[in-house]
């Protein structure tokens, strides 16, 4: 393994010249793994930009050298490999990110798919009788009778597809290199002070009870990464496209002016700011917890 000076590179391969380069190619590209390939008179090389890609690209490489043809067409043509791959590859180095997406899918499933009354389990406050009537207990009755889940299980509900899909991709895009670089513990205890602050701000500003959504998480990691970006521009897990996160800040400005209700769409935007806010507060403590730890080693 040699280091190289190219910025996009910086871990070389040499290639045998008998191996069909172009077909290895697209096995890494199918597992995700960006290369670049460097023909010289020393011979051929694959680089690419870190350690673990190369350990991953060389561990393939092995196993591909040792493939029939006919076993190598089989791996090539069978795309699920490289989903079974990535998901497993997720489930280990962000655990919290795959487990919050795996019961978003379930729950929100059940209530999209199977069964819309399943509201009543996962709601912040339970019914009272049935949700045709619309009557639910207040929320002391929640704390009273020890049904703490229902503070952060509204996150998970969602009550149509495209909300589901809008919530979750976000929440993946931003909270999966947070996890990589906070540690699932910290990111757990910030999934959830994010989701119950927002959570209760919806159901005490709104006075409402049937909302949900991961859109407060999805503000709260907005307000995070913005704010760590100002504070740490040279980290690469702070530095997600500022054009999207601005975006998202002018869409929730943009929903707070009730523009969305006259097409009947209602939007919890007090989740929205209060997760919004929560982020900030929990990206400032970061800071004056790493600022002690540079002034007191």
């Amino acid at each position: 393994m040699n280091k190289q000076e190219n910025k996009e590179a910086v871990f070389s391969f040499q290639v045998d010249d008998q191996v069909d380069l172009a077909a290895f190619c697209q096995l890494l590209w199918k597992h995700q793994l960006r290369h670049r390939v460097i023909t010289n008179e020393q011979g051929r090389f694959l680089m690419v930009a870190t350690s673990e890609h190369m350990v991953q690209v060389k561990k393939l490489y092995q196993d591909w050298s040792t493939m029939s043809s006919k076993d190598r067409a089989s791996v090539l043509a069978d795309g699920s490999a490289a989903w079974k791959a990535r998901i497993a590859e997720s489930a280990v180095n962000c655990p919290v990110t795959t487990l919050v997406s795996l019961i978003t899918l379930v729950i929100s499933g059940i209530m999209l798919l199977l069964n819309p009354g399943v509201v009543r389990w996962f709601s912040i406050a339970p019914p009272l009788e049935s949700l045709t009537t619309l009557g639910f207990e207040p929320l002391s009755q929640t704390f009273a009778t020890m049904q703490l889940w229902r503070l952060i299980t509204p996150v998970f509900m969602h009550f149509s597809l495209l909300h589901l899909v809008f919530d979750l991709v976000i929440v993946i895009y931003l909270m999966r290199p947070l996890e990589r670089r906070l540690g699932s513990g910290l990111i757990l205890a910030g999934f959830l002070a994010i989701g119950i602050c927002s959570n209760l701000v919806q159901y005490y500003f709104a006075n409402a009870v049937l909302f949900g959504g991961l859109s407060g998480i999805a503000y709260g990691l907005v307000g995070f990464v913005l704010v760590m970006q100002w504070a740490f521009p040279d980290v690469s897990e702070w530095a997600g496209n500022r054009g999207f996160l601005i975006a998202m800040l002018v869409f929730l400005v943009l929903y707070s002016t009730g523009v969305t209700e006259i097409v009947d769409l209602h939007i919890a935007n007090a989740a929205h700011w209060a997760g919004l806010v929560s982020g900030i507060l929990l990206a400032g403590l970061m800071i004056v917890k790493l600022n002690r730890k540079k002034l007191h080693p």
